[in-house]
C-alpha cells in the first residue's frame, strides 16, 4: 500500500477562474476557490512554466463546468498545454473534463493530457438532483467513458466514483462498480460525498453502507485508491480501519499519524497517477 500526497508537486488550476455555470449543490463552487487562477491562455502557460521551476511534475486541469456537465475550457488553452507537454514530457497532466461532447475528448487526447479524472455519477437522481445535469442520465456517462477508452486506451481514463450519496442506494453503486468493470477498467478511485453541511458526521451505519461496496470493488479491481475526497469525520474514525483490512492499495492524503504509524512508501503526486510515471514524483519510503 502507499500513501499519495499531491502537495506542491501536483496541484490543481481553474481553466474558469472563480466561474461555474452549473453552480450545483454537490460543490457550489467552494471546491474552484482553492485552485490556482488558470483562466486564460497567458495565465495557463505562466502557471505551468513557473510551477515547473520549483519542481512541480504534476497538473490537474479543473474547473467551472458548463450547464451541460461538462468542463469549461477553451481551444487556446488546449493547444497551450499541448505545446507545454511537447517540451516538458516529464510531467503528468490530468484533467476533469466531465460528459464532453466527442470533439472535446478528441482534442483533449490530442493536446497530450494524460489521463481524464472522470466523476462517476452512482445513480440518475445524482446527477439530476446533486449535479443538476439537464438531459443526462448514466449511460451517457458510460457512452463518454466508452467513447474515452476508444482512443487513448483503458489508461486515458481514471474512474472516480461518489459513494455514500443521499441520492443513491447501495445497489445503484453495486450496479455501477459492475459496469466499470465490464468495460475491462482495472483501476477505481473511491471518493465519499461530502455534503454542504456545517458538520458532517460519518456514522457507523454510513461506514457498513460503505464496507459493502467497497468489499465488492476489492473483488472486482486490480487497483483501488481511496481518494481525496472524503468527509474529515471518515479520515479521523475510519482511513485506518480500511487500511488494516487490507482494502485499498493507494489511500491519499491520509492523516499525520498514519504516516508515522505505518510503513508505507509515501509519494508526493496525486492518486490517480499509473505505476509507470510514478519515478516523476519525489518519495519518501519508511525504514
Amino acid at each position: 500500500m502507499k500513501f499519495f500526497i499531491p502537495s506542491k508537486y501536483y496541484i490543481p488550476l481553474s481553466l474558469s477562474g472563480q466561474y461555474c455555470e452549473l453552480n450545483c449543490p454537490y460543490c457550489g463552487g467552494r471546491f474552484i476557490r482553492f485552485m490556482e487562477d488558470a483562466s486564460t491562455p497567458s495565465k495557463l502557460m505562466n502557471i505551468l512554466s513557473t510551477n515547473y521551476m520549483r519542481g512541480c511534475r504534476g497538473f490537474l486541469l479543473s474547473g467551472g463546468f458548463t450547464k451541460d456537465g461538462y468542463l469549461i475550457i477553451s481551444k487556446e488553452q488546449l493547444r497551450i498545454v499541448k505545446r507545454f507537454k511537447k517540451d516538458h514530457p516529464d510531467t503528468v497532466i490530468s484533467i476533469h473534463l466531465g460528459v464532453a461532447p466527442k470533439e472535446l475528448i478528441e482534442i483533449t487526447w490530442e493536446s497530450g493530457i494524460d489521463y481524464i479524472d472522470f466523476e462517476v455519477p452512482p445513480s440518475n437522481a445524482f446527477i439530476k438532483y446533486y449535479k443538476r445535469v439537464k438531459g443526462k442520465n448514466v449511460k451517457h456517462y458510460i457512452d463518454t467513458i466508452e467513447y474515452a477508452i476508444s482512443l487513448g486506451g483503458k489508461d486515458f481514463l481514471k474512474p472516480h466514483i461518489i459513494l455514500n450519496s443521499k441520492y443513491s442506494l447501495i445497489s445503484d453503486e453495486l450496479k455501477m462498480i459492475n459496469e466499470l468493470r465490464n468495460l475491462g477498467l482495472n483501476f477505481l478511485v473511491l471518493l465519499i460525498e461530502i455534503r454542504n453541511e456545517l458538520r458532517q458526521v460519518f456514522s457507523r451505519e454510513d461506514f457498513q453502507r460503505f464496507l459493502k461496496v467497497l468489499k465488492e470493488a476489492r473483488r472486482l479491481f486490480r487497483t483501488l485508491s481511496l481518494g481525496c475526497m472524503r468527509p474529515h469525520s471518515f479520515r479521523r474514525k475510519y482511513d485506518e480501519v480500511v487500511i488494516r483490512l487490507g482494502l485499498v492499495d493507494r489511500v491519499a492524503i491520509p492523516y499525520s499519524r498514519l504516516l508515522k504509524k505505518y510503513n508505507c512508501e509515501v509519494i508526493y503526486s496525486c492518486c490517480s497517477v499509473s505505476n509507470g510515471k510514478l519515478y516523476l514524483f519525489p518519495k519518501t519510503i519508511k525504514a
